[in-house]
This record gives C-alpha cells, sequence and structure tokens, in this order.
C-alpha cells in the first residue's frame, strides 16, 4: 500500500513541478488549466483517503482472523 500512495503523491509532486517550472519560464495557465490541476489534487487526496481505508480494512480484517482462528482452535478442543 505505501508504494501505491508513494507513487501517487510523486506523480502529483512532479505535476506541481512541471506547473512551477512553466509558470517561472512565463508560460501562461488558463483557468481551465488551473482547475484541472485543482481537480487532480482532490482526486489525489480522495485516492489517498482511500488507499488508507482499504489499510485499515485489511488490519481490521487480519485481527478478525486471528480472532476466529483462536475462537475455533478453543472450541475444538
Amino acid at each position: 500500500m505505501n508504494l501505491a500512495m508513494n507513487l501517487t503523491g510523486m506523480s502529483m509532486w512532479c505535476l506541481i513541478a512541471y506547473w512551477m517550472y512553466c509558470h517561472n519560464e512565463g508560460v501562461g495557465f488558463t483557468n481551465k488549466d488551473l482547475a484541472h490541476v485543482t481537480n487532480l489534487q482532490k482526486v489525489f487526496k480522495a485516492q489517498k483517503t482511500l488507499l488508507h481505508l482499504r489499510l485499515l480494512m485489511a488490519q481490521h480484517h487480519e485481527e478478525l482472523t486471528t480472532v476466529i482462528g483462536t475462537l475455533a482452535m478453543a472450541a475444538s478442543t
């Protein structure tokens, strides 16, 4: 999960770095371009939140599996 999160984060930082480079070189951006970057930032935040939730669910699933295994072992003895 961390690798996916880092790759997504890296792509966002690359986009921001590109935008800053173009801005410093005097390349103008339209409001549509800026809105697109804003939308990408929102998508990135949503993806990061979903990855975090999936990680929490996986950890919770692992804990439940351990508890069920322990209960099954106790019931079989």
